[in-house]
């Protein structure tokens, strides 16, 4: 399949999106209500018991996916990723719940795959039991919650706290971990105490469906966080917290060591007009026999005009540190629980694919850049950014891969463009693109292009 075919379909999900807008099924009639209806007393067919599905579908298209170059063999990548999830809810007790989750993620390879070298087709993947937990609420007769068990977890913006399971990419999220949240409501503060034991291999705390060779993580991990967060001041929320983390490596490519990071983030609204993010952390330990001295920064401020279609201007700026090869100490700032797409997903790849680093790490790394979205309806949202990428240096050459890899520290222009759609409770989806031109960091410089179009449906 090439940009075409891809481009073809996109824009066939977004004629549907207009011809839904045009026959006006955004709004609610009397049927929509008794359907409505309907699932919500299907979904909690008795008192104790809830549960729902949910099925994703994305068509996905890379272009230049081979170390920025299109001569490369398997340059271009197509595949289709289709998601079933269901979870069910059982509360045999009052502030008691059992909750459970099965995940299943097959690709129909379009174009030969990338990862398994066999020629296009359908791979089945496994399927995994990703939420298995109980939840008891006002636990002791507290402002306490107990979540224990596999469960997924974001703190803030998922910076550091966001996917405890990177190698399969975003198929699933979820940790293996003790969760206690106690809430102060007359301070308006809440603390988190949370630990976490999670095995880079799939089947050690429960057993998936289908095969047993596939791991989650490079290394096995145990951490404990502990996270304050203050919401007093509108103009100013403040969180402070503490991160652990051990490692033992499971994979040629996992670290061994111990992390200790410290770190806080203000945001709030200014004027009614502005509002702002300012979060950075530094970070030390041992990792890989070296000692840890790094740290790293994540800001974004906005302009919110608060007009007829919502619009928003905003700037961005990171920086997460890299490893100084002139040094005895290891800089690199490592994300943590935070290697997942959260700013991009065709940098994200390009890091991985041309082996600078892991699947979703990065560091030595800067980014800025303004961006801005919209309303142009109440069921859709346009958003649109930039980004120019540094490196606050050049990449050693003594490291592997030196091949792929230039002279110079700008990484280059990222461009990524959304339009997000809902067109009810039951259905949304969206078209992406992202279009990489590589500065004189990289050794080649074909532009890499990331297209994805997709449909979810929720029960």
């Amino acid at each position: 399949m090439n940009a075409y075919k891809i481009l073809k379909e996109s824009t066939c999900v977004l004629a549907f999106v207009l011809l839904a807008w045009q026959q006006e099924i955004f709004a609610q009639d009397s049927s929509s209500n008794k359907i409505e209806e309907f699932i919500k007393k299907s979904k909690d067919p008795i008192s104790w018991l809830s549960w729902g599905a949910d099925l994703r579908v994305r068509d996905e298209y890379l272009n230049n996916v081979i170390a920025l170059n299109e001569s490369a063999p398997k340059s271009e990548q197509n595949w289709i990723r289709i998601r079933t999830r269901l979870w069910s809810s059982i509360k045999p007790l009052t502030n008691f719940a059992f909750n459970t989750r099965l995940t299943w993620e097959g690709r129909e390879w379009t174009r030969e795959p990338y990862k398994r070298g066999v020629g296009s087709g359908f791979d089945w993947q496994d399927g995994i039991i990703d939420i298995f937990n109980i939840k008891y609420s006002e636990a002791f007769g507290l402002p306490l919650t107990a979540i224990i068990g596999r469960q997924d977890m974001m703190i803030g913006d998922g910076w550091l706290v966001g996917d405890g399971t990177p190698l399969d990419g975003s198929r699933t999220y979820f940790y293996d971990a003790a969760r206690l949240t106690y809430n102060l409501k007359e301070q308006n503060t809440t603390i988190d105490a949370i630990y976490i034991d999670q095995s880079g291999h799939n089947d050690r705390w429960l057993p998936p469906i289908n095969r047993l060779n596939n791991y989650l993580i490079e290394q096995s991990e145990k951490g404990v966080i502990f996270y304050l967060s203050n919401k007093s001041i509108k103009e100013a929320n403040i969180d402070a917290y503490f991160m652990y983390k051990h490692m033992d490596a499971v994979l040629a490519n996992g670290d061994n060591g111990n992390l200790y990071t410290m770190g806080s983030r203000v945001a709030g609204v200014l004027y009614d007009h502005w509002s702002y993010r300012v979060e950075g952390a530094y970070q030390t330990g041992r990792k890989n026999k070296a000692d840890v001295d790094a740290y790293g920064v994540n800001t974004c401020f906005a302009y919110l005009f608060k007009d007829t279609y919502s619009n928003q201007l905003r700037f961005t700026f990171e920086h997460l540190s890299g490893d100084d090869p002139n040094t005895p100490d290891n800089e690199q700032f490592d994300q943590l629980w935070g290697r997942w797409t959260q700013w991009s997903e065709v940098y994200k790849y390009n890091s991985m694919i041309i082996k600078e680093s892991r699947p979703l790490e990065i560091s030595n790394f800067n980014r800025f850049g303004p961006g801005w979205s919209f309303k142009p309806h109440k069921k859709l949202d346009f958003i649109a950014d930039y980004f120019a990428v540094f490196a606050d240096e050049s990449r050693d050459p003594g490291l592997p891969n030196s091949s792929l890899f230039g002279t110079g520290t700008f990484r280059g222009h990222l461009v990524e463009t959304q339009l997000k759609f809902k067109v009810s409770e039951h259905l949304d989806g969206h078209l992406l693109g992202e279009y990489f031109f590589p500065g004189d960091f990289y050794a080649y410089h074909d532009s890499m292009i990331f297209l994805r179009a997709q449909l979810n449906f929720t029960y």
